[in-house]
């Protein structure tokens, strides 16, 4: 026997840790819904971070890259799916020493922002 609980809030990251199921609304509107980690899987843009010690080679050839931000050891990538990742990495791979390459998915927050338009973000 399961136990269904309802909470409301609009501080995504108190949701990411108390539920396993999420509903977005907008204006009463149901927008997205599902299991947290399939929401999260199938919504907003995925982001890719990647550090290395040495000079990252130019990626603005590279179709699907939506908004680049350098960091102190490499960059954080905003991709429009998994397979802009695969074709980052074949080009950062053979070009560079990359310390960490992690391909992350979106945050509830960022979903909702993106979903609700950041109306009541």
């Amino acid at each position: 026997w399961g136990s269904t609980i309802v909470y409301s809030s609009h501080r995504m990251e108190h949701v990411e840790e108390l539920c396993d199921d999420v509903c977005i609304l907008d204006k009463g509107q149901l927008v997205v819904s599902g299991d947290i980690n399939h929401v999260r899987a199938s919504n907003g843009n995925k982001k890719v971070v990647i550090e290395s010690e040495t000079t990252l080679p130019d990626l603005t050839n590279i179709r699907g890259i939506i908004h680049s931000e350098n960091m102190k050891q490499g960059l954080q990538l905003t991709i429009e799916n998994e397979d802009v990742a695969k074709d980052i990495y074949q080009v950062v791979a053979h070009q560079s020493y990359v310390k960490r390459f992690q391909v992350v998915e979106p945050s509830l927050q960022d979903i909702f922002i993106e979903k609700v338009g950041g109306k009541d973000a």
